[in-house]
């Protein structure tokens, strides 16, 4: 690849992940499904549930379909994909609609998801400078964090004089995000491999038939690994549980807004601080790790999501909701904490086992917790179950602390 056309993909690529998701949705997700697609929370949470299902079985398949096909035409299909799914869901009507707009949805994130990392990852390998890609990673998630703030501000405004406008707004975003895919150019391996071998169905019927088992034994292998390693198996589990907790969560946010009377206007003002500590607490995560150590953050993000959640359960009100900025404090530290911690006590050879087993642990966690949490909400009422998931978190995250000291001696 000339080096003019690598430096335009890493370009482009700040700008892709930048528009790449609804830039004036979020504020008000939750609140669109149930009022515009008619459905009611613990219905959410089940369909959650099962679209990210889907999500787990289709990733790796299309990541080995784009090193066969091309990265750019993945990420161009996944691009296409979501497109066509912001349009359906500005149009929402029914359940059936937001099924199926998520789903496809889904079938785009699965797409995309792997092959624009993989491509930007050997783009700089081409121009030598693959050891800036975690810096790179941090700037564009950044920015993206910055300018979703900017735009929640405008979501509340919008979705107060209907509730239609954020969506569709948004969808000029998602369009620019499909043009820049189309701007993207393959990186020069992989345009010669695709260039030599066209690929058949029976081939790509065969490529994914290989594909599952692979999955397969690789799934038996990462948890022998994993049960035999101490410190990796409290790293997985204990980060499965903040990301569990923090995702169940998150869905909660609209329906306790509407549960406490906030006006819908103000929806946009509190996501644009939740996106503002969520940047802070990420640009700065490894300075706070470095001066408070690492016991010290683990316990800090086990009590910024059990305290919040067990006081919004208790004292249901609009001075509560302020204690959701807590979650972003975990939501911008996280995951540049917990991937260090976790790549620092496994060598270069068990990377790759360590961030499958890690991942599918992680996704088929969310699954069973969105789908019961979905249950309890069609029994309880949404406070009690607040406090039920904190209690659950403290409980085993409590557990989890002890251990650590054993462990991590």
């Amino acid at each position: 690849m000339e080096r003019k056309k690598a430096l335009r993909n890493i370009a482009l690529y700040k700008w892709y992940i930048i528009f790449r998701e609804p830039l004036m949705w979020g504020p008000i997700l939750i609140s669109c499904l149930t009022q515009l697609g008619h459905m009611k929370l613990e219905e959410i949470y089940f369909m959650e549930a099962i679209v990210l299902l889907g999500f787990i079985f289709l990733e790796p398949p299309s990541g080995a379909l784009a090193d066969l096909i091309g990265r750019k035409k993945m990420i161009v299909i996944g691009a296409g994909c979501e497109v066509v799914s912001i349009v359906w869901f500005s149009y929402i009507q029914t359940p059936v609609d937001v099924w199926g707009a998520n789903i496809v949805w889904m079938i785009g994130a699965s797409f995309a998801s792997g092959a624009n990392t993989s491509l930007i990852y050997d783009t700089l390998v081409e121009l030598d400078m693959e050891h800036t890609y975690e810096k790179l990673e941090s700037i564009v998630v950044s920015h993206f964090l910055l300018v979703t703030a900017i735009f929640s501000l405008l979501s509340g405004v919008l979705a107060g004089v209907h509730l239609r406008l954020p969506i569709v707004l948004s969808i000029p975003g998602i369009l620019i995000c499909f043009c820049i895919a189309l701007c993207f150019t393959e990186t020069g391996d992989v345009e010669k491999k695709v260039k030599k071998h066209k690929i058949t169905l029976h081939e790509m019927f065969l490529i994914l038939k290989t594909t599952f088992k692979a999955i397969n034994k690789l799934m038996k292998v990462s948890l022998l690994f994993v049960a035999n390693n101490k410190e990796i198996k409290w790293i997985v589990c204990f980060s499965t549980l903040i990301t569990v907790a923090s995702k169940v969560w998150f869905f909660t946010y609209n329906p306790y807004f509407e549960l406490v009377h906030l006006d819908v206007r103000y929806y946009g003002l509190v996501f644009f601080w939740l996106n503002v500590v969520a940047w802070f607490f990420c640009k700065n995560a490894y300075r706070i790790k470095s001066s408070l150590g690492e016991a010290r953050v683990v316990t800090l993000l086990l009590f910024a999501i059990v305290v919040p959640i067990m006081v919004m359960g208790t004292f249901v009100g609009v001075l509560s909701i302020s204690l959701v900025l807590m979650q972003n404090v975990v939501r911008g530290m996280a995951r540049p904490f917990f991937s260090a911690f976790l790549h620092k006590h496994i060598t270069s050879e068990k990377r790759a086992t360590v961030d499958s087993i890690g991942s599918a642990v992680n996704g088929l966690c969310q699954f069973l917790a969105l789908g019961m949490f979905g249950v309890m909400l069609s029994v309880w009422q949404l406070s009690f179950c607040l406090q039920m998931l904190g209690l659950t978190v403290l409980v085993l995250g409590v557990y989890s602390l002890c251990r650590y000291h054993t462990v991590f001696r």
